[in-house]
Formats: structure tokens, C-alpha cells, sequence
């Protein structure tokens, strides 16, 4: 009886040590694509095990990003190494990655869908070419292998194969070293978060001035790490205060940014003698030079007259602070402060108005962003100006930091365990009895 390949026993043991030699090949390239967790090493050694187990010249590994509707190459083995981007379903890779399908092609120049102006700015040649899906465990393609130029000329199922097994070791490897650098980023940022909120922390008031009969406080909460609220007191050489309160639209790094620029300016002007309306329309047309149309500031700030108890203010855009006598009573309407014009930034040369007020002794000036009145309930309904109005008036003659801690727990107890989504600040100045 003449052996056939079925019953052939040395056809079967060279099958067998093919089949041995192959799970040993898979199980190092396995400890070694897995023994780093860097990305950029992660796939080259996941391109040398697979150049050298399937003996091709060279190859590339595209990575799908989902995002973008893209393929992505990191890694170019050979003299050049560049990084090359298409869309979803281009070329030979791009196919690949969107249908599945396996490509092997004896003469890629025979398929149209093979980008030859790489070869020509490269000066290398083409020839025999396999394209195949990457999938993760899950099945989902999250990259295409392709190599080039076999070394005995043509590529076979058994290289699909390998290819296809090595995919699942390879997988699970990007996906580790993408977590990892996802975490790095994100520690980065929250690092980077940690210092920009120390630094906004510095540019507020340390502790709140000292002046005789008076008392002042403010406090500043970010919904994020950073916030778009600031306020501050910046005492004049003419023993007069400089109380100011702002809110960028919007919060975050950028409104926090802004904001800083804004009181920096402030602080400048606020070295010289000057005119308030004047100043504000120059801090006006500085923030409109520094930033677009889009992001604008509401901005109130006045003087203080300790003497007297005259303030007076420029109200650009911003909510009306409250003025409360200490004899207010329930049915009262507490006084607003309106007088000013427009947000700063939103349009240049603007012309603003001043108002003042007097405070009286035990009177209060209450100062606050919208983050106050617009707190939300899980229900979606703002806390509003009634509530806070009727909160001030039943404080009105409390001290300072009794009636801020009153406001205080008047919005915590509307919004309950709904997350601010806005930062809040509030300013206080109360003339002693």
C-alpha cells in the first residue's frame, strides 16, 4: 500500500512539529509583546513578530481610530518610518479595516486599490502583499496588518493563520498600553489641574481688609478645578476699597484664564488715580482685544468711601447686587444695583453709567454671580432671585458671615444632591452698627 499525506506518518510528524513550532512561536511573541506597556514599542514588536514568523520584507500596522472614522500608522518598519493617515474603507488597508476581508496579492501593482506613489517617493518596490483584519477578543477590527514582499514570493493561508492568532496577543497588548498612556494623561492633567487651582486659589483674597467699622467677606467655589468666578478688595491710597465680582461665560482652564487676565488689569489700573466709568471702559476694550466675540464677562465693581458709606459702582452686565438696609422688613423690596452697560468684551468703545448707594449703619451689600439664583434641583428648576431676596431679608440683621452662610445653605438645600453645573461666589460688605 503506497502512503498518502492522510496516513502518511512522517507527513503527519512534520505537520505536528509545524503546529508545535507555530504555538511556541505565538507563546514568545506573546511574553515579548507583552513585556512593555509604551505603545510606540508595543507595536513594533508586534510588526517584527510578524515580519519575521510570516518571513516578509517589511510591513506596517494600522490602528483604527473610531473617532475620526480613520486608520492610523505608527509604526513603518524599514529605512523610513512616517506616519500615515486615511479614511475609513482608502486603499488596500482601508478596505481591510472596514469589510473584514483578507487580501493576498502576488503583484500588488495589479490591484488598483494599491497606492503606488509610496513606492515612488520611497524608492521601494512592491511586490507580493498580505492585508488582514486585527481583531480583539471581542471580534471588533481595532487595526490591519499589512506586509510586504514575502521572501520565497508568496504569501499562504498558513501566514493568515499565524497572523490571525497573533491578533489576539497583539490586541489585547495595544488596548493595555492605550489604557496606560490614557492614564498617564489623565494623571498629567489632573497634576496640571492641582497647580491651575492653586494658582487661581492665590489670586483671590487671602483674608478679607481690615477697615474700622466695616466688615467684608467673599467666598468662591469652581464647579470644575478650576472656574470662571472671581472676586476681589483692593485697597486705594486714599484709604478708599476697590470691591469688585466677575463671571466669564462659561468655566474651566479657558473662563479661568480669562478671568485671570481681567483682575490683572484691574490690579493695574487700580495703582493710579482714575475715573471708574473711564476704567471700565478700557478693561472693556481689553478683554474684547483678548478674546472672540463668543466669551464676554459680566463684571461689577465700585469704590468704597469708608467715611461716608458711599459706593459707588459700574454694573457691566451683571446680576444686579442687592442692597439691604438693616431695617428692611419681610414685605420690602430689596434694593438692586443696576447702573452700569453692557458684559465686557461683547462690543468695543461702550459707553457706562455709575450709580452709588449709601450705607447706613448694620446695612449690607450683597454681590454674587448667577451661580447663586440659577442652582437647580434634580427637577431642573432654578433656585431664582424670590428665594434669595426672601433669604436676606429674614438674615438682614445677622452678621456678614451669618448672612453669606445663610444664602449658602439656602442654595445647597434647593439644588440637594444635584452637582453644581455653574461656579458660585458671593461678596459681602457690612457697614457695623
Amino acid at each position: 500500500m503506497v502512503p498518502t499525506p492522510q496516513n502518511d506518518p512522517q507527513a503527519e510528524l512534520e505537520a505536528a512539529q509545524l503546529e508545535i513550532a507555530k504555538l511556541s512561536s505565538l507563546i514568545d511573541a506573546s511574553q515579548t509583546i507583552n513585556s512593555t506597556l509604551e505603545l510606540d514599542e508595543v507595536l513594533e514588536r508586534i510588526l517584527l513578530t510578524a515580519t519575521e514568523n510570516v518571513r516578509a520584507d517589511r510591513g506596517t500596522i494600522y490602528l483604527v481610530d473610531a473617532a475620526n472614522n480613520e486608520l492610523w500608522s505608527k509604526v513603518l518598519q524599514g529605512e523610513t518610518k512616517l506616519e500615515i493617515r486615511l479614511p475609513m474603507g482608502q486603499g488596500l488597508a482601508g478596505f481591510v479595516a472596514q469589510t473584514g476581508e483578507i487580501i493576498i496579492l502576488d503583484d500588488a501593482y495589479e490591484d488598483p486599490r494599491f497606492n503606488q506613489e509610496v513606492d515612488r517617493e520611497s524608492g521601494y518596490r512592491t511586490k507580493s502583499l498580505l492585508t488582514t483584519p486585527m481583531r480583539n477578543k471581542n471580534g471588533t477590527i481595532i487595526g490591519v496588518f499589512q506586509l510586504l514582499n514575502k521572501a520565497d514570493g508568496v504569501f499562504t493561508d498558513e501566514d493568515v493563520s499565524f497572523l490571525d492568532a497573533l491578533s489576539a496577543h497583539a490586541a489585547i497588548a495595544i488596548e493595555n498600553a492605550f489604557l496606560l498612556k490614557e492614564s498617564l494623561e489623565k494623571r498629567e492633567i489632573e497634576k496640571e489641574l492641582e497647580v491651575a487651582e492653586s494658582i487661581q486659589q492665590r489670586l483671590l483674597p487671602s483674608e478679607p481688609p481690615e477697615v474700622e467699622g466695616y466688615e467684608f467677606s467673599g467666598v468662591c467655589t469652581a464647579c470644575e478645578s478650576v472656574g470662571g468666578d472671581s472676586y476681589d478688595f483692593i485697597p486705594l491710597e486714599d484709604g478708599r476699597l476697590l470691591i469688585s465680582i466677575g463671571d466669564v461665560v462659561g468655566h474651566g482652564i479657558p473662563a479661568a484664564l480669562l478671568m485671570a487676565n481681567l483682575y490683572a488689569s484691574l490690579r493695574s489700573h487700580a495703582q493710579y488715580e482714575f475715573e471708574l466709568t473711564d476704567m471700565v471702559v478700557r478693561l472693556n476694550n481689553f478683554i474684547h482685544r483678548s478674546t472672540d466675540t463668543m466669551q464676554y464677562i459680566t463684571f461689577f465693581c465700585g469704590v468704597l468711601e469708608p467715611s461716608t458709606g458711599v459706593y459707588t459702582y459700574v454694573n457691566a452686565g451683571h446680576n444686579p447686587p442687592y442692597h439691604i438696609p438693616s431695617t428692611i422688613g419681610p414685605d420690602d423690596e430689596v434694593p438692586t444695583m443696576t447702573e452700569g452697560g453692557v458684559p465686557l468684551g461683547m462690543m468695543p468703545s461702550m459707553p457706562y453709567g455709575s450709580g452709588s448707594v449709601t450705607l447706613e449703619k448694620g446695612d449690607t451689600l450683597f454681590l454674587f454671580t448667577d451661580g447663586v439664583t440659577e442652582a437647580m434641583d434634580e427637577n431642573e428648576e432654578l433656585l431664582g432671585e424670590e428665594a434669595v431676596e426672601a433669604c436676606l431679608k429674614q438674615s438682614a440683621a445677622m452678621p456678614l458671615t451669618s448672612i453669606l452662610h445663610e444664602v449658602t445653605v439656602e442654595v445647597r438645600g434647593h439644588a440637594g444632591d444635584t452637582p453644581p453645573d455653574d461656579d458660585v461666589t458671593m461678596v459681602g460688605v457690612q457697614r457695623l452698627p
